[in-house]
């Protein structure tokens, strides 16, 4: 009598566990069964008899979906990263636009309107940005489909369940929605391995030249040409360290804190833009040496220090401000949302402001107007020497 006992308790448990798939249960850690069958859980919402079942433990497993439209929400996990990625809170009892069958809109509380499988999982997560991308336009219909609104979207597309999708609903915004995207065992790709061995090969170089014209070296240490040497090879090292560690890490299983993943992204863009401003010195250097051969004016090196260090560093701040507070729209670098740098590679050239786009510009135009203007003025006076019979030329 006793096996029988424990072979239908088995069986029970097996039908019960075949009520619905898995992403469509809800795991209720404490709630009361009611006089009329029914699961009430801590929060007053209660789920229908024949809808739920009892875990091994004191937990209960419920399926939402089989009493009504049903939507899931994120994980807290989830959740908590979008917290701290666009500064929104996390509120249940929000509202949320619906759409009906003749494609007339209204505003329903959340959780009354639809039955909520909480804490759902969410394969490799992608966030749906319509205000940045076309094709991520959508409606909640009040079934609780996922429609996809963009013409170009073919009919298979267009709609996706519950089971595809999740929501994030936010206190005194419109919901967050966050796609589950199935694309298998993510293969890392072949960049992380052919660059990481040059990236630590360069670092490697460039720690060579550094000691070798900062400290045993050529004998005129002082001079402006050496020491933007130094400093330039400076700033490619740090570079070179950044991308190595970022892509290590990559191929080793990826950033556990996103702040370093973002700290390190700061660090490369100041140290890569001190590389290029430091570049620029030296063309500098060689127009106004060259520009004349009886009077040359000299560059101080704290001059050169203030240009080539400081104008990154404000370049810098104006991105790392951008990014902290703007979370959407042209003006947000979005680093660490896709990856560690910038969301799209266009960011890169139009963060934070136009205007720093027209300086980097200037400073190009700057380095190639100099290297030619020395090159056509060197032969000029060498080709008035040759005229004038001079046989120093």
């Amino acid at each position: 009598m006793r096996a029988f006992g424990v072979e239908f308790l088995l069986l029970v448990g097996v039908v019960s566990a075949e009520l619905c798939e898995f992403d469509l249960r809800s795991k209720i850690e404490k709630g009361k069964v009611t006089a009329k069958g029914d699961l009430e859980t801590e929060d007053g919402i209660l789920h229908a008899k024949g809808t739920f079942w009892k875990d091994s433990g004191e937990s209960f497993w419920t399926c939402p979906c089989l009493t009504g439209p049903c939507i899931r929400i994120c994980n807290s996990d989830l959740i908590k990263r979008i917290e701290r990625s666009f500064n929104v809170t996390f509120n249940l009892n929000s509202t949320i636009e619906i759409w009906d069958v003749n494609n007339s809109s209204r505003q329903v509380v959340l959780k009354e309107h639809f039955k909520l499988v909480q804490d759902s999982k969410c394969s490799n997560p992608v966030l749906l940005e319509p205000e940045e991308i076309d094709l991520d336009e959508h409606r909640i219909l009040a079934n609780g489909t996922l429609h996809y609104t963009h013409v170009n979207l073919s009919e298979e597309y267009r709609f996706s369940d519950p089971r595809n999708f999740c929501v994030i609903p936010l206190d005194n915004s419109p919901p967050l929605i966050t796609a589950c995207v199935d694309v298998g065992v993510a293969e890392t790709p072949l960049k992380f391995y052919l660059y990481t061995p040059f990236f630590i090969l360069s670092a490697l170089f460039l720690l060579l030249t550094l000691v070798n014209y900062c400290f045993v070296g050529p004998a005129e240490k002082k001079s402006l040409h050496n020491k933007t040497i130094c400093c330039q090879s400076a700033a490619l090292l740090i570079v070179y360290i950044c991308l190595s560690i970022t892509y290590l890490t990559i191929l080793t299983g990826g950033y556990s804190a996103m702040w370093f993943c973002v700290s390190t992204t700061y660090v490369t863009m100041y140290f890569l833009m001190a590389s290029i401003f430091w570049l620029n010195v030296m063309y500098i250097d060689i127009y106004l040496t060259f520009r004349s051969l009886t009077q040359t004016v000299e560059i101080k090196y704290w001059q050169a220090s203030i240009y080539a260090w400081g104008i990154p560093f404000f370049i810098t701040l104006a991105m790392i401000l951008a990014d902290q507070l703007t979370t959407r729209g042209p003006l947000s670098p979005n680093i660490g949302k896709t990856r560690c740098w910038f969301q799209a590679m266009d960011q890169c050239l139009r963060v934070p402001f136009p205007p720093l786009q027209k300086a980097a510009a200037l400073v190009q135009f700057t380095q190639h107007n100099a290297f030619h203007w020395v090159l056509s003025t060197h032969l000029k006076v060498r080709c008035e020497k040759v005229a004038m019979g001079d046989a120093n030329v």
